[in-house]
């Protein structure tokens, strides 16, 4: 098999993918890069995980991507950097000089992963994906939630690599739209409600909850709410209790 080496220029793309709106995610929009060519398949060798060293000593992690050009196979490329967010800021930093490889650990079949220093989430595309810096989680306390996309340590929540800012891990409770895959539709406390990493503006958090066989997917004492926390104030409750609904399938008109 042919490797191949993708240059991590990708600040732009990354940069895009980590302002997704709610019907968007990660993994829908790829992560477009140059190729090189690697000098031959013996030119990195596995370490652990996904990660590899060159002949140099310098630390990769493998990748695949949609070569579309070839085909649409899948090929392999490897990465030697990070992402780490400062502000709106995206930097790329060596892996070699981050990832505590002794220490390194991915977390069950999520996609976050911690090392003794720091929690990482990778955000998966048709480009190879990339993997991010989860800024203020602490790895000796942190587990991912049986969602893949929220994770957890003692003081803080995040979906992905945002911070769930305000939620009280300790107090925190997860509403599943479907138990059985374990589906987070919300995540909230006492006083906060968070559609993945965005507030519910308005929502009253200790009444807050999800609702069956409804024009709506949740409710609390003063509102309901559509898809992705967005409030019904302006329709009729009296009608909507007439619409023959199931999820995904009604559109609104305000």
């Amino acid at each position: 098999m042919q490797y191949k080496y993708l240059r991590t220029n990708l600040l732009a793309s990354i940069g895009a993918l980590l302002l997704v709106s709610c019907a968007e995610t990660p993994a829908s929009r790829p992560v477009i890069a140059s190729r090189e060519a690697a000098p031959d398949s013996t030119y990195f060798q596995h370490v652990k995980h996904t990660f590899y060293r060159n002949k140099a000593g310098s630390l990769f992690e493998q990748k695949r991507y949609l070569a579309q050009e070839e085909g649409a196979k899948l090929d392999i490329w490897y990465d030697g950097t990070v992402i780490q967010r400062k502000d709106s800021v995206l930097f790329e930093l060596p892996l070699s000089t981050i990832i505590d490889l002794a220490t390194y650990q991915e977390l069950g079949n999520s996609l976050f992963s911690k090392d003794k220093n720091r929690v990482y989430y990778f955000y998966a595309n048709s480009g190879g994906g990339f993997r991010i810096i989860v800024n203020g989680a602490d790895p000796a306390t942190f587990r991912a939630s049986p969602d893949y996309q929220y994770g957890f340590d003692a003081q803080r929540g995040f979906y992905g690599a945002h911070e769930l800012r305000g939620l009280c891990s300790s107090r925190r409770q997860l509403l599943y739209s479907d138990t059985i895959a374990h589906f987070i539709a919300y995540v909230k406390d006492d006083q906060h409600v968070f559609y993945q990493d965005t507030p519910v503006p308005g929502a009253d958090a200790r009444t807050f909850h999800l609702v069956q066989d409804r024009a709506w997917e949740a409710e609390d004492k003063n509102h309901r709410y559509k898809c992705c926390g967005q409030r019904l104030d302006k329709i009729d409750a009296h009608a909507l209790a007439k619409v023959s609904w199931w999820p995904g399938q009604l559109a609104f008109t305000r």
